[in-house]
């Protein structure tokens, strides 16, 4: 049932009426109040600020004083703070509630008044300001209150010195108990007790709260408008807007700042300013404040590496067009959304592969040597370079090793994403010296040899390095893998340069952690430090402490280049299929998602099949690094390990190498003793005749 239901209506009806009038009216004093305050006239010179920078008011700052406007737009309450319903809040509608809430439910007193004329008590009440609402009650206090010395007297009860006042609380004549009368006031408890000691000591007069007059520090609306205003212009020519997500913050609607401004630096600029226009500035703490609140779109952003070249480039273009046509700004802009998209299009296409691997994945489902083609109908594998990292290592660094090269190692991943797992291959730089093609395949071919599922169709994803993945001899690999059998389809994707990050780097993350915390001195150490960082990660060695090699390194280029032909242009490339149904070819696409592919053979099914690439020796360390370890390194190793880690130097080779300079010593002092005799003249004997 409505309000207008009841009776009253008439009156709901003016006091509506009365309502909106009083509102448009403040509306429209609010509006002449903002035509005519002050704006900030400053002079930006030397920052790149022009001088026609005129503050406009903002359509979304906030008054961060004004607790009376807070207050409206919460349900109303009475003094001890508890929140009434919302639909309690002037226009009470639930006649029961108001017969309830308003008395005890022993007393039952405020069934004695109509629903209507309760409801309009409090609505008038509540509507009253507080000055007014106090003397009001101030005046039913009393006529209520009972402060005689002594307390009346009674049938069986003496007349006694009081010590308390009573209050006979009542209403229209009527005897009401206390919860009644304060439901009706709208006022709670404590309100109504102070009220009463006010009266007690001062009498029926307004209270009195030593207001001192207005708060010079208080924020107003033209203050955050100001700070507002002075954010937007700042926004307007060092920012930009850019398509997609920034490095660093998950929104995407963000405008940023060059990583060159502090918030310090930005207030010192609007401090000056107003000192220049003689206008008052607020401290850091509200100006941040304000800013956080009226402006949390714009950020300064954070410094950062390994971040997409092409990337910076359209930005800085995009910079650079901010005085340019509008025309010539959306190409820049379009430019960068095209290459943005290509990179979503690249990781959605990720995620799926991802997905659709591990619908295939069962309970007896684990990493080994898997016979081929026995086990899921599609795997999904990722392979990487990590960082190198170097031991011995310590978390409590000595200073001296900090400008010394201890021994490296370097990080190989293969992670499944069907599980996931990943295993990380330590490979010491006596084991191999380069990250070529041949370490790559050899590691990928050792992994799918003793780690692999058996799957039938393999999905790769690697970065765009030319070097190490993209090349022609990783495509000839899968080919030859393909046409030996192996696998009746694999695919092999590359993430768009820049925007690479996905398994491995997550994998290499949690090992760099655990590594930076522990103390290592070999690489067992570090294969322990990999076990024990994750679940997900494992560690193999490629060689032992002893320098006995477990992943043998194969010459895969070599062996592939005499069987199979070049890919031109194969950095446009982003998607390489290779299928048993297209024995020796491969099909090549822009993008995943492309439409457009070409065929390209690259090797008879018949030559791929014969031979097996030869192992390549590990190339072991020089001479002249064993004995930089030895004498720079070995000091910092524990007691245990120095002797495998830093070694004295192979004594045969130093022999060999004193034999050489013996040598080279003695044939280039005969040869001066044979040049300086031939050119000794010869004196000529005379005639003894």
């Amino acid at each position: 049932m409505s309000y207008r239901d009841v009776d009253g209506g008439d009156f709901w009806r003016e006091f509506e009426e009365v309502d909106a009038d009083y509102l448009d009216l403040q509306c429209r004093e609010e509006s002449d109040s903002d035509s005519g305050s002050s704006e900030i006239d400053l002079d930006l010179e030397n920052d790149g600020l022009d001088g026609n920078f005129q503050p406009s008011f903002v359509d979304d700052s906030r008054n961060l004083e004004t607790s009376s406007t807070n207050n409206a737009a919460q349900p109303c309450s009475d003094d001890t703070g508890t929140a009434l319903p919302a639909d309690v809040e002037f226009h009470l509608s639930d006649d029961e509630y108001l017969l309830q809430a308003g008395c005890k439910p022993t007393c039952g007193c405020i069934a004695r008044f109509e629903v209507s004329n309760i409801r309009m008590i409090r609505t008038v009440n509540q509507s009253l300001a507080k000055e007014s609402r106090d003397l009001i009650i101030l005046g039913k206090i009393s006529a209520i209150i009972d402060m005689s010395e002594t307390t009346g007297k009674k049938h069986k009860h003496k007349e006694m010195q009081r010590e308390r006042d009573r209050c006979n609380f009542a209403h229209e004549g009527q005897k009401i108990c206390r919860e009644t009368f304060l439901f009706l006031n709208g006022i709670g408890k404590n309100t109504f007790q102070t009220l009463k000691r006010h009266y007690r000591t001062e009498g029926a007069v307004p209270r009195s709260f030593n207001y001192q007059g207005r708060n010079k520090r208080a924020v107003t609306s033209d203050d955050s408008k100001s700070i507002a205003d002075f954010l937007d212009h700042i926004t307007s020519i060092h920012s930009l807007d850019l398509p997609g997500r920034v490095s660093g913050f998950r929104r995407e609607e963000l405008k940023i700042l060059p990583s060159s401004f502090t918030v310090e630096s930005i207030y010192e600029l609007y401090k000056q300013k107003c000192q220049q226009a003689m206008l008052n500035f607020k401290c850091k703490s509200t100006f941040r404040a304000i800013w956080k609140e009226l402006r949390p779109y714009l950020i300064i952003t954070k410094p950062s590496t390994d971040l997409c070249w092409l990337c910076q480039k359209n930005n800085m273009a995009y910079l650079r067009s901010a005085n340019q046509p509008l025309h010539k700004r959306a190409a820049e802009i379009d430019q960068q959304r095209i290459h943005l998209e290509h990179a979503r299009q690249a990781r959605e296409y990720l995620n799926e592969c991802i997905l659709s691997s591990r619908q295939y994945l069962t309970q007896g489902l684990k990493l080994g040597a898997n016979t081929p083609l026995t086990g899921p109908p599609i795997a999904h594998y990722g392979f990487d370079y990590a960082q190198q990292v170097h031991y011995p290592a310590d978390p409590q660094q000595p200073g001296p090793l900090y400008f010394k090269t201890p021994r490296k190692c370097a990080l190989f991943g293969v992670v499944c994403d069907t599980f996931p797992a990943q295993v990380n291959y330590l490979i010491d730089e006596a084991a191999c010296a380069t990250k070529g093609a041949n370490s790559v395949i050899s590691y990928i071919h050792h992994y799918l040899e003793t780690y692999g599922l058996g799957e039938e169709k393999a999905l790769f994803h690697a970065d765009n390095c030319c070097g190490q993945n993209k090349n022609n001899a990783v495509i000839q690999y899968l080919a030859w893998r393909v046409a030996n059998g192996l696998h009746k389809e694999i695919e092999l994707n590359f993430l768009v340069a820049g925007h690479t990050k996905f398994s491995c780097d997550y994998c290499f993350g949690l090992l760099k952690k655990k590594y930076r915390t522990n103390r290592v001195s070999s690489l067992s150490d570090i294969a322990e430090v990999v076990n024990g960082s994750a679940r997900i990660n494992h560690a193999q060695l490629v060689m032992d402490d002893h320098g006995n090699a477990l992943v043998p390194i194969k010459d895969w280029s070599g062996f592939l280049h005499s069987k199979s032909k070049r890919i031109s242009q194969i950095k446009s490339y982003h998607q390489f299929i290779l299928s048993a149904e297209r024995l020796g070819s491969v099909r090549v696409k822009k993008h995943a998602n492309s439409l457009e592919s070409e065929d390209i053979q690259l090797m008879s099914p018949e030559s791929a099949r014969s031979g097996q690439p030869v192992i390549i020796p590990p190339p072991g360390l020089s001479v002249e690094r064993q004995k930089y370890l030895f004498k720079e390194i070995r000091e910092f190793c524990d007691e245990s390990k120095r002797d495998i880690v830093c070694p004295a130097p192979i004594q045969q080779l130093s022999q060999l190498d004193m034999f050489a300079s013996t040598t080279a010593e003695s044939k280039k002092t005969a040869k001066k003793s044979t040049k300086a005799s031939s050119t000794t003249p010869i004196r000529k004997r005379k005639n003894q005749s």
